[in-house]
């Protein structure tokens, strides 16, 4: 605390206040020596004074201080002092009043000191509400009468018996004085953070020595006794202590202020005059002083005029003395001096009460103001001309949007005149869909002051839409806020916008088509700038595109040649292009060919490799199953020479075996080799008319046939082929197509098929014919490269055995391959039913799962007779496919047939999900919600079938339906017990239209 906090928290400022109050006390006590009546006078005198000049401070301070408390206890002791004067007037000696002059001089005692403990104690009331003077005046005036009439009349019982003492009723009443002063004090020291310290300490202390006063005024047996002498010591210094805690403080306060009000002044930066109403000067602050260049003594009873206006101006021409002479206020009256000078004026009227004494002369010279404003106003003529030529749209708006000034661009984007426009409102032209926006960037803008820039649409005067682009400002001007608005019209590059986006999205669309996705990478950093295409082939997420994701599903087996390669590549520098597998996480394996070239940077070295990646897997599998073809026409070509000429030679062979038997030579062991030779050469005839049925390109006997015929007919001998513990079971189609076939080869395909079945199931099993009408479309065809689009009769021939490997699938159609044991087949049996598809230009489809069973689809085209027409093919009518608008899970382990499904139900109206294995649709059921209906194939990689992927999702979500779609019959699933999920099956392949009924018929069991 520095030493000026200090000085005004002491209790006693200097040594005086304290030596002053003891040496007067010691000088009363030495005047009480020579006479007790003058000390008396004088010692209450003291009191007397002191609660006077308390009065009047407070009085005439109140209207500035507005100090309650110190005004409310200055009132009181003016009535105090009043009592006290009235107990002196009475006292023993003065013989002013007759009567018994104890008896009344200590009644107005007792009244006195009642009335100033009372006060003490309530005045703390006033720390915290106002003060009505004159009521509280009043109400002390009428209390001081009562009591003076009272004590005149000697009402109170008798206090003092000369030579005895005090009273009881004194003392008492001394006492209950006291503890009302320590109630006072009690309450002034609660109050204290309302109160400055010293004042309040100084006021506790005056409590004090009061409350000792009284303890001394209970002792005395006589008023002129020493303990009525202590007690009036003590009184003295109670009102010292009052002197030193209101009157210093309220009376220094004023002259405080004024000192600081003159500094405060002469600190005013502007000439500042203090005049009457005549113009007449009679205080001038120092920016007077020097402005006039004259002293304050030489300005005072000067006129302002002569040296403060234009002497350009006679006074009574002068505005600013016309003000002053009428007494009126003036608010920045700008004044011209010269070509080059200008004044503004101010004129404050100041006076009690409304009347005026005087007035406030405030001048500034606003010269260089006035440049700046000229400069402004030149500023504006120009920024006025670029506004009104702006090749911008400009508009001004009231917060309300009332337009209130805009330029010709403007008003030509809106399709108005300025006239027009500007009896508009800026909600007059915003569409209603652009409301709430518009009330988000108008809450933006009062925050941050601008807003934009965005783009929104205008409502043109014709009715039409204009995009546009806006972003504005906050203005105040005048203490009033507008909005400043540039507006672009977009039109054009909104329709380059849009044909760009169109160009894009055809480009986007043609590489999905052509599975082809772009990239650009930045071989410094590894980072990959990767199409949405590129990362659907990849199986990558755009969160980890870099060098490394973008190689690391890379098959195993080609990913060390074929990263050396590629690095290879871009150190070099030059074009490159490369064939490679990729084996993705969910265990598809893609083949893919990308090519790429370096963007070289101004020093020639590589700063981006851009490069296209193309999904080449079905072209890899239609390359395949052409070599695949071409092989078993090369193979048929070749087993059918050699057949040819291999049947030659076991025609004499067997001829002459045959001469030889006629003969009955009589070694009996030679005529036992010539029989086992003879059925040998059987044998071979047999396997070499087998292989001649396979290399036959044109069916001998061909005729129409309906293969049902021919599956009935075959039922017992199927049945007589294969073991009791296989249960034969036949599904016909009741209006199966007729087929141009040779009815001997789809006799030898079927029995060769039944008994293929037989051997995969050992343990017994179901074996299924089925026979229906089937439409191959165009889709299935460009799936199938050997598939012509069209309508077939369809054989499916199921088991639920054992299930071949995609190895033994690879293979089964080439002559002489077989999984049986030696001597258990010959291995042409496959190769025989290929021969006779091939022949029919039929299609053979085989759905094969290890220890799920085998269903095998023979596919032959519809032939019509010459009496039957065929149906007239209708127009494909949206009507008669059933529509939706619910969200279905795809589940599909092949990419094609997912995006398939997907394409075909979302032109159906449904919310489509797509995964690929079991794992990744309870991801996905898990994560979406509302999913309506489950769509999955039944034979999946990763451990979970379709059926048990609908176990697990249907516990989850009960109320999901299920459709189940596989190349399987429902009979061969059935044995794994999930049977109920067959009622639905949908098989492969299907049409949009049986599918569309599948999943209504789904939707809504």
């Amino acid at each position: 605390m520095d030493s000026k906090t200090l000085q005004s928290t002491a209790l006693f400022q200097s040594k005086t206040e304290l030596v002053i109050p003891i040496v007067v006390a010691l000088l009363i006590i030495a005047t009480e020596a020579h006479s007790y009546q003058l000390f008396h006078i004088i010692a209450e005198l003291f009191a007397i004074t002191v609660a006077v000049t308390m009065f009047v401070v407070a009085w005439h301070t109140y209207s500035f201080t507005r100090n309650h408390f110190l005004t409310y206890l200055g009132v009181g002791y003016f009535w105090v002092a009043c009592m006290d004067i009235m107990h002196v007037l009475t006292y023993k000696g003065m013989d002013i009043f007759s009567g018994n002059a104890t008896q009344t001089t200590l009644e107005f005692w007792i009244f006195g000191r009642y009335f100033e403990a009372l006060l003490l104690l309530s005045a703390s009331y006033f720390l915290t509400h106002k003060l009505k003077t004159n009521f509280v005046f009043i109400g002390f005036s009428l209390y001081f009468l009562l009591i003076s009439m009272l004590a005149l009349n000697g009402v109170l019982p008798t206090l003092l018996i000369e030579g005895e003492g005090l009273t009881a009723f004194k003392i008492n009443s001394e006492y209950i004085i006291i503890c009302i002063l320590i109630g006072a004090g009690v309450v002034l020291f609660k109050h204290r953070k309302r109160l400055e310290k010293n004042i309040l300490y100084l006021l506790l202390m005056s409590i004090g020595f009061t409350v000792l006063a009284e303890f001394s005024f209970t002792s005395y047996a006589s008023i002129f006794d020493k303990f009525n002498l202590l007690g009036h010591i003590f009184k003295f210094f109670s009102f010292w202590c009052i002197y030193l805690s209101i009157i210093r403080t309220t009376l220094s306060r004023p002259y405080q202020a004024m000192a600081r009000g003159a500094s405060t002044y002469n600190a005013i930066a502007l000439p500042t005059l203090l005049i009457d109403q005549s113009g007449i000067i009679h205080q001038a602050n120092q920016a007077a002083q020097k402005f006039s260049g004259q002293s304050e003594n030489e300005l005072i009873n000067r006129h302002c005029h002569d040296l403060f206006h234009s002497k350009q101006l006679r006074q009574e021409e002068c505005p600013v003395c016309q003000h002053i002479g009428e007494s009126s206020a003036l608010d920045s009256f700008e004044l011209k001096f010269s070509e080059t000078k200008w004044q503004q004026f101010t004129l404050s009227p100041f006076g009690p009460m409304g009347d005026v004494d005087g007035l406030v002369h405030v001048s500034t010279d606003i010269t260089k103001q006035k440049v700046v404003e000229n400069a402004l106003q030149a500023s504006e003529f120009y920024n006025r001309t670029l506004f009104d030529q702006s090749p911008v749209g400009l508009a001004l708006c009231q917060m309300n949007g009332d337009l209130i000034d805009v330029n010709a661009t403007y008003a030509e984007i809106i399709g108005y005149t300025i006239d027009e426009a500007l009896k508009l409102s800026y909600w007059d032209i915003t569409p209603k869909q652009y409301a709430e926006e518009e009330q988000q960037q108008l809450r933006d803008l009062k925050i941050t002051g601008q807003y934009g820039p965005y783009e929104k649409e205008y409502l043109h005067k014709d009715g039409h839409l204009i995009p546009v682009r806006l972003q504005g400002r906050l203005l105040d001007k005048d203490g009033e806020r507008f909005i400043l608005s540039s507006v672009e019209d977009i039109t054009e590059q909104k329709s380059a916008e849009e044909a760009l986006q169109e160009s894009d999205s055809y480009l986007i669309k043609g590489q999905e088509i052509a599975h082809i996705g772009n990239w650009k990478l930045t071989p410094k950093t590894g980072e990959l700038s990767a199409s949405d295409e590129l990362l659907r082939i990849l199986d990558l997420d755009n969160n980890k595109s870099s060098f490394a994701e973008f190689t690391k599903n890379i098959h195993p087996e080609d990913q060390e040649s074929t990263l050396a390669y590629i690095q290879e590549e871009i150190e070099e520098e030059v074009p490159w292009d490369i064939e490679y597998r990729l084996l993705l996480n969910d265990g598809t394996e893609k083949w893919v060919y990308t090519a790429a070239e370096p963007k070289l940077d101004e020093y020639g070295k590589t700063k981006h490799v851009v490069g296209i990646t193309q999904d080449i897997t079905e072209r890899k599998l239609a390359d395949r199953m052409l070599r695949r073809t071409q092989k078993m026409d090369a193979i048929g070509q070749l087993t059918g020479g050699i057949a040819h000429d291999f049947n030659n030679l076991l025609g004499i062979i067997i001829g002459n075996l045959g001469l030889m038997k006629h003969q009955k030579l009589a070694d009996s062991k030679a005529n036992k080799h010539i029989e086992t030779a003879n059925k040998a050469a059987l044998r071979a005839a047999t396997l070499t008319k087998q292989l001649l049925g396979f290399s036959r390109r044109q069916a001998q006997n061909t005729e129409h046939t309906n293969i049902n015929n021919i599956v009935r007919a075959m039922d017992s001998l199927i049945s007589r082929s294969v073991t009791p513990q296989i249960e034969v079971e036949c599904h016909l189609s009741d209006d199966l197509w007729l087929t141009n076939i040779d009815p001997g080869d789809f006799e030898d395909a079927l029995l060769n098929l039944a008994i293929n079945a037989r051997d995969a199931m050992p343990n017994g099993g179901n074996l299924i014919i089925e026979t229906t009408n089937q439409v191959l479309d165009q889709v299935y065809a460009d799936m199938n490269p050997t598939v012509v689009a069209g309508e077939y009769v369809e054989m499916s021939i199921s088991d639920n055995g054992t299930g071949m490997t995609a190895e033994v699938q690879e293979n089964i159609f080439n002559p002489f391959f077989t999984t049986k044991p030696q001597g258990k087949g010959t291995g042409l049996g496959m190769s025989m039913v290929f021969g006779f598809i091939s022949r029919s230009k039929g299609h053979i489809k085989i759905y094969s799962e290890i220890d799920i069973g085998t269903t095998i689809h023979l596919y032959l085209p519809r032939e019509v007779e010459k009496n039957e027409q065929l149906p007239l093919v209708k127009k494909k009518d949206e009507r008669d496919v059933p529509h939706g608008q619910e969200t279905i899970l795809v589940v599909d382990d092949e990419e094609d047939l997912l995006e398939l499904a997907q394409d075909y139900l979302t032109e159906l109206g449904y919310r489509i999900i797509t995964a690929k294995n079991g794992a990744q649709a309870l991801e996905q059921l898990a994560k979406v919600k509302g999913i309506d209906l489950l769509f999955s194939d039944v034979v999946m990689p990763g451990g979970m079938n379709g059926y048990e992927l609908a176990e697990q999702a249907v516990v989850k979500n009960p109320n999901l339906k299920v459709l189940l779609t596989s190349g399987y019959t429902s009979a061969t699933l059935a044995k794994n017990g999930q049977a109920r999920f067959n009622k639905t099956l949908l098989g492969k392949p299907y049409q949009v239209k049986e599918l569309a009924k599948q999943v209504r018929i789904a939707l809504d069991s």
